[in-house]
């Protein structure tokens, strides 16, 4: 069974407050279970994390989420012709000056 944060925190919660009520020291169930969902999530992070160090293309497809239509197409053009100028650009956008600037 998977649980998501939301349920994990319900659950360690709904534990606290029964040890509370009972007044009791012994918490070692919660110890238990907390500590097997913390290792449920370590062993999700370090399979995520060696996905990630795997994938050769991550850094360069990271970059090109970030970047906006403009921008993957200036990258793009620039790639191609190794040089680009702001007239370059304003004939092939149709946007003004500043804007070319802001990009």
């Amino acid at each position: 069974m998977i649980l998501t944060y939301p349920t994990t925190m319900k659950l360690f919660l709904l534990a606290t407050i029964s040890i509370l009520h009972k007044k009791a020291i012994d918490s070692t169930k919660f110890v238990e279970y907390f500590l097997s969902g913390l290792e449920h999530e370590l062993d999700h992070l370090k399979k995520t994390i060696e996905s990630i160090k795997d994938d050769e293309q991550f850094e360069n497809k990271l970059i090109m989420a970030r970047l906006n239509n403009r921008q993957v197409h200036i990258s793009a053009y620039i790639k191609e012709h190794l040089l680009v100028t702001a007239k370059d650009l304003l004939s092939q956008y149709n946007v003004s000056l500043a804007t070319i600037k802001e990009t």
